[in-house]
Formats: structure tokens, sequence, C-alpha cells
């Protein structure tokens, strides 16, 4: 009996501990996407780095010219110049305890398509992962 209940509690914590984020933890998350992409139509390169997490930081840290974050901006500058860009959210495709994967349109002067903006959980703040195919 004893070996059930300790059962029962250890799975109770790890129900806790892997479970979905709420929605209003949800809307936390898409104001990250969202003031990311806001960065980048702002002109703002400091805020889009902000919202960047450890990771890519020290990958730009090590070379500011070729890495993930510097292509983002670069493609993301280049949509909202040449294009027009706009993001807009659309739906949260995948909800992990530490992982968010969000879909927004991206609507161009070329049209409009489906991308996707990938959130990791550092402490108790939620930051980019990759957003490569969001630009």
């Amino acid at each position: 009996m004893r070996i059930v209940l300790c059962l029962a509690i250890g799975l109770a914590f790890a129900g806790a501990t892997l479970a979905a984020n709420t929605p209003a933890q949800l809307k936390d998350i898409q104001k990250v996407a969202d003031d990311f992409f806001k960065a980048a139509v702002d002109n703002d390169f400091d805020a889009f780095k902000d919202l960047a997490d450890a990771k890519r930081l020290a990958e730009y840290a090590a070379n500011e010219i070729n890495c993930p974050l510097a292509n983002w901006w670069e493609s993301a500058r280049k949509d909202v110049d040449k294009e027009s860009a706009k993001w807009e959210f659309v739906k949260v495709k995948s909800n992990m305890p530490t992982n968010v994967e969000l879909v927004y349109t991206k609507t161009t002067s070329a049209g409009a398509s489906q991308v996707s903006i990938f959130l990791t959980k550092e402490g108790e703040k939620w930051l980019v992962d990759a957003a490569g195919g969001a630009f």
C-alpha cells in the first residue's frame, strides 16, 4: 500500500512538472514573440537581442557577423524594409513546459505565409531560441 501511495505522489509531482503551459502563461509567452517581431519592425536591435536566449547571445558574442541572431536581424530588416512585412499570431503549435512553438502569419507585399518561432524558458523568463523560419 505504501508503494502505491508513493507512486501516486511521485506521478502527481511529475505531472505538475511536465504540465503544459496555461492559457495565461501562453499569453505571456506570445507577448515575448510579439515584442521580438515588433523590435524588428521598429528597427531596435537592442530590444531584439534582449529577447534572445543565452545560447543565441553566446553565439553572437563569439561572432557578431555570422550567427543566427545577426542572420535573423538582417532577414527581418530586409523583410520590413523591402516587403513591408508584418507578423500576426495564429496559434500555439507545440506547448511543452520549457519549450513552445508559436505559428504566425507573415504578410509581405509578395503575399502571406505561415512561419514558426520557438521560445524556451530560462529561469522564469521566456526567450527566443529559434526564429530562422520566421524571416
